[in-house]
């Protein structure tokens, strides 16, 4: 149970980090454009 709680937000943090990443990396390619 507890070990499913912490796979869940590893996955969750992960998600977010490559979100982030994804938002610098688009905002380095169209500039000020993009909803972030």
């Amino acid at each position: 149970m507890f070990d499913q709680i912490i796979g869940n937000v590893k996955k969750l943090t992960e998600a977010g980090v490559a979100l982030l990443a994804l938002g610098i990396v688009m905002q380095i390619i169209f500039g000020k454009a993009v909803p972030f």
